[in-house]
């Protein structure tokens, strides 16, 4: 089986496999060579070359070799459990007795229709069509005019909102993605105005916060949801967001999500509890209940779907790896993996 991996964590797979074979036979071996040379001539004129070279050497794979081979085994041992078709049959009113079957910290692999989504490629790409918007309508302000010969170019008149416009071009902090979006005449390309795209933007970053995320949906819309955040500087997530989804796009693809499951999502009927915060000999402020009240309006954000934690039905999955499988031209094969039988 052929795997294209986007993602792999790299150190929870080397993690988990040296716990299991108390051990990774792996060799890795980096070697930097620089070399210079000095030569002269002519009075005032010298050359000189350097030369760098880097020569690297690996002996085994961890992502492409080592996490195909602790799936495969792990499955066959029985410690990961594929309940892509289980899900596809779980509601909102069973959700209760699967959460008993699989704890948070279950191994599990699941494959369905998925979506990938990252905040900054919204407003990069938001910020590219009001650009190519300004563009359009410049175009068509100048009609291809051509001028004559001795012909004196009129100023450039400013149009609205220049001075903010080039504020806006300047590249911002994750928490002013929305200012790379500038002002621009929309009439001409579709009627989405600027300050409409910037709202958007700010949606999309306070509810996922910029990075990249999966979003899984095993039984459709109303199913039961499942959600990975994806962590940068992992092996092949290391791409530009622009790069990422021009291969593999906007559109809901089917996706293999291999993981731990993190945390469920509250109940349907969870209400924010407002608890007193001192202590209760007068003393000062209880720092755990301060804990627990903040962290109770996070779930209940949550549970509204205005912060990045499950939304009922729904679990988080912490990532160890995520791929499609490479199918032959002509026709789809059986994953090898799922038809493992557990006893």
């Amino acid at each position: 089986m052929l795997r294209e991996l986007i993602y792999v964590d790299s150190d929870k797979v080397r993690s988990l496999l040296s716990q299991r074979e108390g051990g990774i036979a792996e060799d890795q071996r980096v070697t930097e060579k620089k070399q210079g040379t000095l030569s002269g001539g002519v009075r005032h004129i010298a050359s000189r070359e350097q030369i760098w070279g880097t020569e690297e050497s690996t002996q085994r794979s961890l992502a492409d070799a080592v996490f195909p081979m602790l799936e495969e085994a792990l499955t066959a041992e029985g410690y990961l459990s594929d309940i892509s078709d289980e899900l596809q049959n779980t509601t909102s009113e069973i959700f209760d007795s699967f959460k008993e079957k699989y704890p948070p910290g279950s191994f599990v692999r699941i494959t369905a229709p998925s979506r990938l989504f990252d905040a900054r490629y919204v407003a990069n790409a938001f910020a590219g069509y009001a650009t190519a918007a300004d563009g359009v309508t410049d175009i068509d302000s100048n009609a291809y005019a051509v001028q004559p010969a001795g012909a004196r170019t009129p100023a450039p008149r400013n149009k609205p909102g220049t001075k903010r416009a080039a504020k806006d071009r300047v590249v911002s902090e994750f928490n002013t993605l929305e200012s790379l979006i500038p002002e621009f005449d929309y009439s001409q390309v579709g009627g989405i105005p600027a300050s409409q795209l910037r709202a958007f933007v700010k949606v999309a970053r306070g509810v996922f916060h910029p990075g990249f995320h999966l979003a899984m949906a095993p039984g459709g819309s109303e199913g039961v949801s499942v959600t990975a955040r994806l962590q940068e500087d992992r092996r092949f997530l290391d791409s530009e967001p622009e790069i990422l989804f021009s291969r593999y796009g906007v559109q809901e693809q089917e996706w293999t999500l291999v993981g731990t499951i993190g945390a469920y999502s509250p109940p349907p009927d969870y209400t924010f509890d407002s608890n007193l915060i001192s202590r209760t000999d007068g003393t000062g402020v209880d720092r755990g209940k301060l804990a627990q009240l903040i962290n109770n309006l996070l779930t209940l954000l949550g549970a509204l779907g205005l912060a990045d934690q499950p939304q009922h039905p729904g679990f988080s999955v912490v990532p160890f790896a995520v791929y499609r499988l490479i199918l032959p031209t002509g026709g789809v094969q059986e994953h090898p993996a799922t038809s493992v039988m557990h006893p």
